[in-house]
């Protein structure tokens, strides 16, 4: 996965982030939509943005689809 990689969600998580412990819901519907890949977070994981949300997602690499 490279930054800049144009990408396809195939997960839907159901909470945005975790806030003082608590899971926050997740506001948007990002399965099957486009993202753009921007950052590297770890061995299998990254940042994708959804430009059309402007919105920002940590997701693994197992729930996105480089196209």
């Amino acid at each position: 996965m490279k930054v800049g990689s144009l990408v396809r969600c195939n997960f839907q998580p159901s909470s945005s982030a975790v806030q003082h412990g608590i899971c926050l819901p997740m506001l948007y519907t990002i399965k099957n939509e486009l993202g753009i890949y921007i950052e590297h977070r770890g061995e299998n994981s990254g940042t994708v943005l959804f430009p059309q949300f402007a919105y920002e997602h940590v997701l693994a690499w197992s729930a996105i689809e480089e196209l």
